[in-house]
């Protein structure tokens, strides 16, 4: 009998505590979970991609940066505010990793672009990531 209200005790307050998420049992340990590659590395390998480009705005060369979680198949462009392809940088196939291109302001022909807003668009594989970009 003694046993059955230490039961129902213990499953009461498992109620409790989903019904009242604010009242956590005190018996649940706070876990960090950390990957951890292969190799040894520290390496995020759930992470997912991930675009910077720097400085921006910018005056000269612009730093595109990413992080690929697996091999992927990439292609970067660089588009004008209306739409128009101005400039591929990368594609094709690239290792895992952190990976960085620079865009050097010019269009296919070489020849400096002018002021205004551009978009850097990341295509890897069927997923797309794109950062605006001021070019002064």
């Amino acid at each position: 009998m003694e046993s059955d209200l230490n039961e129902n005790m213990t499953a009461s307050k498992a109620e409790e505590s989903q019904l009242n998420p604010e009242k956590q049992p005190d018996i649940l340990p706070v876990l960090k979970v950390q990957a951890i590659s292969n190799n040894g590395d520290m390496a995020p390998e759930n992470l997912e991609t991930s675009l910077k480009c720097y400085p921006n705005p910018l005056t000269d060369d612009v730093t595109i940066e990413f992080f690929l979680p697996t091999d992927a198949l990439v292609n970067i462009s660089i588009y004008n505010s209306t739409g128009k392809l101005i400039r591929t940088i990368t594609d094709g196939k690239l290792e895992r990793g952190t990976k960085q291109f620079n865009w050097n302001r010019t269009d296919e022909t070489k020849r400096k672009v002018a002021s205004g807003l551009y978009l850097c668009k990341l295509m890897v594989d069927n997923h797309s990531y794109d950062n605006k970009l001021i070019v002064r």
